[in-house]
């Protein structure tokens, strides 16, 4: 097996606990905001997306690991899509600004594949690694 086989592999073996989030406001908040105003059209009842990321499974009851940057805003929409495209609701249980890292907990439990994590210690210096998820969500 060449290293492009192994990436591949590599790759395929974490995808099902890969999840995809979405970052939402109310419009009306979203066009305070964002510096284009005026662009959006008036709905009271409406969310409009602002952003997303990624993150991974890593308990078979829905924790979620992914980056503080990507849950930042305390007055935006979560929402989780897992790959087989079930929405998920989001609970954020904690940030850590320091190390850009944040935990999640999805529900409502559906068979979870969780991802085991490893350990940076175990890399060594010049060692290939591969960044798996979507900074678009």
């Amino acid at each position: 097996m060449n290293h492009e086989d192994e990436i591949v592999r590599a790759v395929e073996a974490a995808l099902p606990s890969v999840i995809s989030i979405t970052i939402s406001k109310h419009v009306n908040i979203a066009e305070q905001e964002l510096p284009f105003r005026g662009t959006w059209k008036e709905n009271d009842k409406e969310n409009v997306r602002i952003g997303g990321g990624s993150g991974f499974i890593i308990s078979a009851d829905g924790l979620v690991l992914t980056n503080k940057h990507v849950i930042v805003d305390p007055d935006a929409d979560y929402t989780v899509f897992d790959q087989e495209g079930r929405k998920n609701e989001v609970k954020i249980l904690a940030r850590d600004p320091i190390h850009d890292v944040a935990i999640l907990k999805i529900s409502p439990p559906h068979n979870f594949r969780p991802i085991p994590l490893g350990s940076s210690r175990d890399l060594k210096l010049g060692q290939t690694v591969i960044a798996i998820g979507n900074a678009l969500g």
